[in-house]
């Protein structure tokens, strides 16, 4: 007969922060809340990237790594990086309800979230 599972603790429940860039001390992870809106922009066009963005709107930095579960989700190296993630998050999921997302712009957002947590400028295709 298995054991039934039982409750973690706070202890159990919080995680080590993974794939951190050495540079920015951030997580490489922190790309997959804003990428796959990107692929499906080009994809089938910004209309529908900003359908999907209205039911899930970007997540911030603590949002997406709460800090109950990474307590070293933010650090001196890190600090100021999070609080400007935080700022473009909350103006590019604005843009996105009042119906203002442009292809261009969302394209800019994407670019300066990138190299804000991976330290460096995309390449172009």
């Amino acid at each position: 007969m298995s054991e039934l599972p039982r409750e973690q603790s706070v202890e159990e429940k919080k995680r080590e922060m993974f794939q951190i860039v050495p540079d920015t001390r951030l997580s490489s992870d922190y790309m997959n809340e804003i990428s796959p809106f990107w692929y499906l922009m080009k994809l089938q066009g910004i209309e529908a990237a900003i359908l999907a963005l209205r039911e899930h709107p970007v997540r911030n930095y603590i949002e997406r790594f709460p800090m109950e579960k990474y307590p070293e989700v933010i650090n001196k190296k890190n600090e100021d990086s999070i609080r400007i993630l935080s700022e473009i998050v909350e103006i590019f999921n604005k843009q996105v309800q009042d119906g203002l997302l442009t292809e261009n712009s969302f394209t800019d957002t994407y670019e300066k979230i990138y190299k804000i947590v991976i330290g460096e400028k995309l390449k172009k295709n």
